[in-house]
């Protein structure tokens, strides 16, 4: 028989995660959008609520989410806390009241860019 309470403490070392934070498909997208450029909040945070609103236009299962960054096209308190958690994890800095990506965060981005490619490769065949 399994012992699950050893395996939750297993995941005690995420100590800054909110139970906001639940998809890890925005962490992605904040990886995205930074890239490689230094980005002011006032800047992220806009642009991530509009790809919110355009994924939550286009389907129903993020429109249903309950971690959502943007809600009816404004920001929600998660947007912090997803910032907070990227930080957490190291794929992303604060520095100067700028966000960039740190050197995972840039190893992340470019894997992610990579799947991308092959994603689109194999729809065309």
């Amino acid at each position: 028989m399994t012992n699950y309470s050893k395996i939750a403490d297993g995941f005690r070392f995420v100590t800054s995660s909110h139970t906001a934070v639940r998809a890890l498909s925005i962490v992605s997208q904040i990886i995205k959008i930074i890239e490689q450029n230094q980005i002011p909040k006032q800047f992220l945070r806009p642009a991530l609520v509009e790809w919110s609103s355009l994924e939550e236009q286009k389907s129903t299962e993020c429109e249903n989410h309950r971690s959502k960054i943007a809600e009816n096209g404004k920001a929600t308190s998660s947007f912090q806390h997803y910032l907070d958690f990227s930080v957490f994890l190291g794929l992303i800095t604060y520095h100067d009241d700028l966000f960039m990506l740190s050197r995972l965060g840039l190893l992340l981005n470019k894997l992610l860019n990579e799947h991308k490619e092959i994603e689109s490769q194999l729809t065309k065949k």
